[in-house]
């Protein structure tokens, strides 16, 4: 690689414009989950693709991306337990204000009953 390609790049790292190995991930909510009635998920899309692909992701890699320019991430609350209505509502509700951050978050969840308990 040439000398000057290899500082470049170098330099992009150290500013944290660092592509992640990202591993997509699902949540399982567990049974604390559902006696606390909600759980957070978390979201990633490249930056500069804004009809890019969007991965659910861990927490820590959540975290970690919001430390590298590359990336955007978005957290939301999402409701498992209660009755139906409100809960479909809620998460509606919970994806609108992701939509703030990463605008084609409606594109990647459809299914706002994802996890529910009723």
């Amino acid at each position: 690689m040439d000398e000057i390609v290899k500082h470049y790049i170098d330099n992009l790292n150290k500013a944290g414009f660092k592509a992640l190995e990202i591993t997509a991930f699902e949540p399982m909510p567990n049974e604390q989950d559902y006696n606390n009635q909600y759980i957070f998920r978390y979201f990633i899309r490249k930056r500069n693709e804004e009809n890019g692909l969007i991965y659910e992701v861990k927490k820590d890699m959540y975290d970690y991306s919001n430390l590298n320019k590359l990336y955007i991430g978005v957290r939301i609350k999402w409701k498992i337990y209660g009755e139906r209505n409100e809960t479909e509502q809620l998460n509606k509700n919970s994806v609108a204000y992701g939509k703030h951050t990463i605008s084609n978050l409606d594109t990647y969840i459809n299914n706002y009953l994802k996890f529910w308990k009723g």
